[in-house]
């Protein structure tokens, strides 16, 4: 996701939801990491709403799973 979000690609949101989709409920690492890509994403286009609803998700689901962002981990 950060490659379509650094080329500014238009279909961003839509490859990351789809991705979403596909992962199965248990890869909680990189859900929270396309989340919080996803969150930048919509900052950059001004939807202030999206972003907030997706922070929100991407917290939750870390919290709860105390799953790491930290994408070397």
């Amino acid at each position: 996701m950060s490659t379509y979000m650094t080329l500014r690609h238009r279909d961003t949101a839509v490859a990351a939801d789809s991705l979403l989709a596909s992962l199965p409920p248990i890869n909680n690492k990189v859900r929270a990491i396309v989340l919080s890509d996803l969150t930048v994403n919509a900052a950059q286009a001004k939807d202030y709403d999206r972003a907030t609803a997706l922070v929100s998700d991407a917290i939750k689901l870390t919290t709860q799973t105390e799953t790491s962002v930290d994408r070397y981990v």
